[in-house]
């Protein structure tokens, strides 16, 4: 995960949100289907712990290959995990 804040890249303004981009390789899950489904669930992770991120973050989230998809738990504590190791968590 990459983690940046937008005064860093030159974009501020005042009703800053954090931003984030998913990225889900063939190597990850050959299924267009399967690569939603990670997707998604980054999606909702960072939709519901939004409020609790800096204003100004911008994350890029990499899902590397897996021998099989871990639950939507412990999904969302590696991102939390994640979201404090590279500064974007308020």
């Amino acid at each position: 995960m990459w983690a940046s804040r937008r005064a860093d890249i030159g974009e501020v303004s005042p009703k800053a949100r954090p931003m984030i981009g998913i990225v889900v390789s063939r190597k990850a899950d050959p299924r267009a289907s399967g690569r939603n489904i990670w997707k998604r669930r980054v999606r909702e992770i960072f939709r519901e712990k939004q409020a609790m991120l800096h204003p100004e973050a911008v994350c890029l989230v990499k899902v590397r290959t897996t021998q099989r998809k871990p639950s939507y738990a412990a999904m969302d504590e590696d991102l939390v995990k994640l979201f404090k190791k590279t500064g974007a968590w308020a």
